[in-house]
């Protein structure tokens, strides 16, 4: 659900890593904004989906994408698949509650 994540992910077109962190803000009962931050830039999106599984666009830096986030069982934050406009990579992030 809402809050602040620490984020973990690996870059789909590289296959570099990377961490970060991801601010998750309800903005009605079923949408959301995010905004996270990777090294020096920050990325902006907006989704629709429950607060278990939320399915976002974003973009910065001159890019688009999509993101899927899928809750943990466990509730401690999310599994995320990502891609930007027109890759053909999917990148990977864990989330968890700060």
């Amino acid at each position: 659900g809402p809050g602040n994540y620490v984020v973990a992910g690996k870059d789909g077109t590289s296959g570099g890593g990377y961490t970060g962190t991801a601010t998750l803000t309800q903005t009605s009962d079923s949408t959301w904004r995010i905004v996270w931050r990777i090294g020096g830039q920050v990325w902006n999106g907006f989704g629709i989906g429950d607060g278990k599984i939320v399915a976002l666009n974003f973009s910065g830096h001159g890019r688009t994408g999509v993101m899927l986030l899928v809750a943990k069982d466990d509730d401690s934050g999310y599994q995320a698949a990502w891609a930007y406009t027109g890759d053909r990579t999917v990148g990977l992030e864990d989330w968890s509650r700060q």
